[in-house]
């Protein structure tokens, strides 16, 4: 799938996407050799903000986000039987996987959005493709089963972090994701995943220096 390098792929090179997976689980020669011709060819910077992925459909791509911001959120009723609101559950910074972990892999309709900030760039994996890698090498099925075992520790990094005061909550944020983060997403989408008032957080940003 993958065309001749061009400029993106040697500012973003495979190698980045190979330390990463290689924390996670660690990769042979085979694996690397096959990994770029079963994915996309970079694409971006995305011009503006990107749903990539809406709830109720189940995902067909993966993503490794080179640059940029993502961020998952979920539509709630409001306080009017009309009104849906946005709650967000979840970001991702450049150098992260991306994407619905329990509709990608279990092909099952996703219960969230994932939202991609402007000047992302993406290499995508479909389904199909991964189907390639798992056939063809022994670390895709482990790769998957440990991004799997995420979902348990993030709901218990959560819980956590949501017992810690705002300042202290918004303080981690910004250590985590970099300031950066509020110049794409909007402060409401921030306040919404710290579980405050957007109030309350704009109170707190005079507070805080980074």
């Amino acid at each position: 799938m993958n065309s001749q390098l061009n400029a993106l792929d040697l500012q973003y090179p495979m190698a980045d996407l190979f330390a990463h997976l290689h924390e996670v689980e660690p990769i042979g020669s085979h694996f690397k050799k096959l990994l770029p011709d079963c994915m996309e060819p970079l694409e971006g910077p995305l011009p503006v903000n990107t749903i990539l992925l809406e709830a109720g459909r189940v995902a067909d791509s993966y993503w490794w986000m080179a640059a940029g911001y993502a961020r998952a959120y979920m539509l709630v009723p409001g306080k009017e039987p009309w009104e849906k609101k946005q709650v967000t559950i979840g970001f991702w910074k450049a150098g992260e996987l991306v994407g619905a972990r329990d509709s990608f892999f279990r092909c099952k309709p996703s219960f969230y959005f994932i939202e991609f900030a402007a000047g992302c760039v993406l290499r995508s994996i479909s389904y199909d493709g991964l189907q390639v890698m798992k056939q063809k090498t022994i670390e895709t099925n482990e790769l998957i089963a440990k991004v799997l075992c995420e979902d348990y520790a993030q709901i218990t990094l959560r819980t956590e972090f949501l017992k810690q005061n705002a300042k202290t909550r918004y303080s981690a944020f910004l250590a985590h994701f970099d300031p950066k983060i509020e110049q794409v997403f909007e402060l409401k989408a921030i306040a919404s995943y710290l579980v405050m008032d957007p109030t309350t957080l704009s109170n707190l940003r005079g507070q805080i220096a980074f």
